[in-house]
Formats: C-alpha cells, structure tokens, sequence
C-alpha cells in the first residue's frame, strides 16, 4: 500500500488546514473532516468511529485532531502505526498556542475563526435560542467576540457583523495568520514521514537478518542507527562498524547537504596520506531515496581480501546509515521548529503586555486629563464674565498643571513606542554629572515649589559619565518627577550620587514620601503590571516612566532597582558607566 496520511481535522478549522496542505509539498497527505457542536455536544460517536475505521483501510496511518469534541469517541488505536489521537484543549490550539487562547479567555472574549464563520448559521441553529436568548445568554458570561483571522481566502465581514448582532456583542478582529498552524501540520507531517522511513529501515534490517545470518555483527551496530537522533554520533557508530570489519588506518566522512561538502570528520586522529594504497582503499556513499548525504572513504585496509568479501554489505551500510543521517537532519528541523514556536508564543505574551499597557493608559491616565482640561476649559468660557481675577488664576493655573502632566504622559508614550519599535538611537557620550542633572531639575522645578519641597545635591562636581545624554535625561526627570508627586508638602528630596566601583557610578534619588509596600515594589519595572497611583495632591501616574527608565538604564549596561518602606519615603537607585575625573 501506499504511504498516505490521513488527517482528521474538526470542520470549523478545515478550510484553515486545506489552504496550508494545498499550498505546501504535502503530496502524501489527504484531509478529511469531521462535523463539530461545540457547545452541546460531541460528536456522534457511532459515525464519528465508522468515518475513522473506513479511512485505516485506505491509509498507511490516520491523525485525528481535536478538542473536547472528539475526547469522548476515541476509537482503540489497534495497530499504534495505523492510527493516533492528537488531543488538543482547545480545537482553536491548531491556530494558536494554548496560553494565548487560556489568555482571551480570561479577558472574556469569545474566540471564533474564519473557518468558524464560514458556518456561523449552522453554529446558531445547534445552540437552538432566538437572537434575544443568545443576547441574554452571552451577556452573562461573554464580553466580546474575537476572530482569530487566519488571512484564508473569503470576505467573512459581513458574517462577523451578522454574528455580533445576533450575539448582541462588540467584535474585534486579531491577525494570528496561518504561521502556528503551518508549523503543527508540518512537524506531524514530517514525524509521520519520519516514522514511515523507521518503519522501512526495521523491516528491511528485520528481512536482510533473516537471509544474512553471517553478517549479524553488521545489522546488529547498524539497528543501534535507529536510536541516535544526532548526525555526528550516527557517524561515530559507523566508524567503529568499519573499523571491526576492515581494521584501515584511516576513516573519513564528509557530510553533503544540498549537494555541497561539508567539514571532514576523521575517526583517526591523522590526515589521510597522499601515497595510500588505491588497492587498499575504497568509498561508500551514503544515500537516501538515491541522493548522496554523505561519503565514508575507507584508506589502508589491512586484510584487502576482506573488501571483496564485504561488498554486499557496502549497499546495506550505504541505505541504512543514509536513512539514519536523514532522520537525524529532520529531527533537528523539528527541534528548530518546536523552539520557533516557542520564541512565537513569548514575543506574542510581550506583544499583547505592550498592547494592554498601552490600551490602560490611553483609557485611563490620558483620558482623565483630557477631561479634567476640557472641564477647566468650558468652565472659563462659560463663566468668565462672571469669575474674579483670583479665580480665573486658579483655573489658569489647573489648566498649565493638566497640560504639564499630559505633555509628560505623551512624551513618555511617544518615547515607549519608539524604543519598543526599535527605532531608538543610542549615542553615548561623556559629560559632568551635577551640571546635568541640575540642569534636568530646573526643566520640572515648578510643582516641586509648589509644594515647598527641597532639592538637594550630593555630588561631586568633577563627576563625569560616559552615557547616551537623551536616556539620561529621561531617567531622571521620570524619576525626580515621581519622587515629587509622592511627597507632601513640606517633604525633602536628596540626589546623590558616588563611585561605585572602577567602573560604574550610583545614583540615588531619596524622598521623605509616602513610601510603597513590599507588594508594590514586587511589580515596579514590569508592563504588565499595573502600579498607578495618585501623588500626594492627586497627581496622575502611569507607571510607564518606570519602564522607560529600567530600558533606558539597562540599554547603558545599568541595572536599577527600589528601596522603599510605607509612611517614611523611597530611594530609587541606578548605575551608569564611570568614565573617571576630568583632567
């Protein structure tokens, strides 16, 4: 029989998989599906157990697919070559990894794909409630709908926004591609064709055993093959192999890939001589399906008669150590894929922290601004022929205060964005750092003075620093900004800074604030926590300064950190390159 493998995928995601297997090199894979019901019910197990049975017949192996849908009507693999169940959690898992779905879950989203949309009118009629129970029953439970878009063929707008009415919820559409589901489908494939040639390799070693009795020491060393997924060991167990049958002065291998040699690998410790003995000498070629992987050469053999004797087996060391070399190579292009997919699912944990920090303080600490400025705004105009001198100061003067704080939200998000795309130039250079930073301190000295709060300095004034200015510049007005806007009227702040050792310098700024609890300090520097808090005369703060500096400080080879106790104040410190005294 033909080698073909069948997979059996839920239907919802079945336009998802065809499009990948008809646009890939999958000519030995056929898909078929089976019908889902989600919501109230698995799959018919007497049909679902007849569909699976009537495909083993026509297939070297069968893979079924699927989630809760098809858990309950697992049919006995029999013959483990013959079928397998792929169980995942979530059918979706074929699309997207399982912490991102358990992720949308927790936000409440109900999550959908196109394949899901294709079908969204047979979805309704199995859950079996009008356009007014289906809006009751997910308004309890749901608070918007998802679509997982794959990118496959087809305008599904019109069946989203159908879906959205009847569900009675908001819909929001997020790109995941076919990227994830592409890697699944290929890393089965590619362990299914794997398994295929393993398969081959051991009947063809169980039925040359059974003809070659006197070569048993050959097939023996040649089966261990089959347990080595590393190229370079393959490669050793041959050389010991043809090391016992001819006992040469040398062995060599060299590897071709794409037909292109690659580095020799001796099994002696000597390079092969110039004046070896041709009579003595012969090669093997290693090949798979008839292509070259690589050519063992065998120099100065010591009982020549042997090589005749030998010939047959030079065919079955060529074939089987072919197929072991090529499975070798394959597991390493699953392991590549398998840490893809890893290195996919973290920058997509990172993406959506970035998303939802960005998301909080748009709707959160810019919009409160905004209105508190459009307040003051309206107020003056509508009343200003009736206010005093005094207080339209006063409303001024909250004006300036709510467009001070929105320019330094703004300018951090414009700053965040900028270093999260990557576009963030970093130009070190050498400078004095009291000059600096009090240079920095007059920029934001007005609220400080506001609530009578004293600056202090505790730096050398020959204390130089070779740091990208810009960076600097950004720490410190984040961090003396925050120190005010948490101390009360009255309080102290104290910069300071020292050598710390031959090649960085500390930098403290110190508060007598409010100070922040030990379950606070747990969360600073981190995006997807969320530490915003009100100063001491209710200023907003977003937290996202902090992050700018821990980049900013950690981008010029520093590290910060927080030393804080409730009620008595905080110190926040930092390194910075030390670049000596100034002659």
């Amino acid at each position: 029989m033909e080698q073909k493998l069948c997979l059996y995928i839920c239907s919802t995601y079945y336009p998802e998989v065809k499009s990948i297997i008809d646009s890939g090199n999958f000519p030995d894979v056929l898909i078929k599906s089976y019908p889902s019901n989600c919501l109230i019910s698995s799959v018919n197990k007497e049909n679902f157990n007849l569909l699976v049975t009537e495909s083993r017949k026509d297939f070297s192996k069968t893979i079924v697919l699927g989630g809760s849908c098809g858990h309950s009507n697992k049919v006995s693999p029999g013959n483990q070559r013959a079928l397998e169940f792929y169980d995942l959690n979530y059918c979706m898992e074929l699309i997207l990894s399982n912490e991102s779905i358990n992720y949308f879950i927790g936000k409440k989203y109900y999550l959908i794909s196109n394949g899901w949309l294709a079908n969204y009118t047979q979805h309704i009629k199995n859950w079996g409630f009008n356009s007014e129970m289906a809006k009751k029953f997910f308004s309890e439970s749901t608070d918007k709908i998802l679509l997982l878009d794959t990118g496959i063929t087809g305008d599904y707008l019109p069946q989203l926004i159908a879906l959205s009415e009847y569900m009675g919820l908001p819909y929001e559409i997020f790109p995941v591609g076919l990227s994830y589901c592409h890697r699944l489908i290929e890393t089965l494939v590619l362990q299914w064709r794997i398994e295929n040639e393993r398969n081959l390799m051991s009947d063809q070693i169980a039925e040359i055993s059974k003809k070659t009795a006197d070569f048993s020491l050959v097939f023996e060393q040649m089966l261990r093959l089959v347990d080595f997924t590393d190229e370079t060991e393959i490669v050793r167990q041959v050389f010991i192999l043809l090391n016992i049958l001819f006992a040469p002065q040398n062995i060599s291998y060299v590897p071709v890939k794409d037909n292109k040699n690659g580095n020799v690998i001796y099994f002696h410790s000597d390079v092969l001589s110039a004046s070896e003995n041709k009579n003595s000498s012969f090669e093997i070629e290693v090949l798979n399906q008839d292509e070259i992987t690589g050519i063992f050469k065998v120099s100065s053999v010591a009982f020549v008669d042997y090589i005749e004797k030998y010939e047959p087996m030079k065919e079955v060391i060529s074939r089987m150590s072919g197929l072991a070399i090529a499975n070798a190579r394959k597991f390493k292009i699953i392991s590549d894929n398998e840490e893809q997919l890893k290195k996919n699912e973290h920058e997509l944990t990172i993406l959506n922290d970035t998303k939802d920090k960005f998301f909080s303080i748009i709707a959160h600490d810019l919009r409160g601004p905004i209105g508190a400025f459009l307040g003051t705004t309206r107020l003056l105009v509508e009343e200003y022929d009736s206010l005093t001198g005094d207080e339209i100061k006063r409303f001024t003067g909250q004006m300036m205060e709510s467009s001070n704080n929105l320019f330094s939200l703004l300018g951090n998000l414009l700053e965040w964005s900028t270093m999260q795309r990557g576009m963030t130039d970093f130009r070190p250079e050498q400078f004095l750092l009291l000059s600096k930073i009090k240079k920095c301190v007059e920029l934001i000295i007005d609220p400080a003075n506001r609530k009578s709060i004293n600056i202090t300095y505790n730096i050398p004034d020959n204390l130089m620093s070779y740091t990208d200015i810009h960076m600097f510049d950004t720490v410190i007005r984040n961090l003396i900004s925050n120190a005010v806007k948490f101390t009360p009227m009255g309080g102290e702040i104290d910069i300071s800074a020292s050598v710390s050792d031959e090649s960085s310098i500390l930098v403290q700024i110190k508060d007598t604030g409010i100070g922040m609890p030990a379950e606070m300090i747990s969360k600073l520097f981190k995006l997807n926590e969320d530490i915003s808090r009100r100063g001491t005369e209710g200023e907003p703060s977003s937290g996202l300064g902090l992050l700018l500096c821990k980049e900013f400080v950690v981008k010029n080879g520093g590290k910060i950190w927080v030393e804080s106790e409730v009620g008595i104040g905080s110190s926040f410190c930092f390194t910075i390159p030390y670049s000596g005294l100034p002659r």
